[in-house]
């Protein structure tokens, strides 16, 4: 999946129970807030997993979110990425052909 280009657009998606992969962030109009490039979707959840892992440090949150929960979709391919979490750091991971049937 190409990571930047004028044509194509991308969407963080959160797996919810029972509903799948929905859109995670939005605009001030409700809408799913769509990015330019990969590296600006991760930049945005890579925030949120920082300020979720200081929560835990500091106490103020029992729980954490794992990588596996989220997803970036181009939004002209339907291409998706997952994501895993190495070093604290959020990197792409391919959907291989066989998972794909299933999306």
């Amino acid at each position: 999946m190409g990571t930047q280009s004028a044509s194509h657009r991308f969407e963080l998606l959160t797996y919810i129970w029972c509903d799948g992969f929905r859109s995670y962030v939005f605009d001030e109009q409700d809408k799913p807030l769509v990015f330019d490039s990969i590296e600006e979707a991760v930049a945005e959840l890579q925030e949120d997993f920082d300020i979720w892992a200081r929560q835990l440090r500091d106490g103020k949150r029992d729980y954490d979110f794992d990588p596996s929960e989220f997803r970036i979709k181009c939004l002209e391919t339907n291409e998706r990425c997952d994501l895993e979490l190495f070093n604290g750091k959020l990197r792409l991971v391919s959907i291989d052909d066989n998972q794909r049937e299933g999306l």
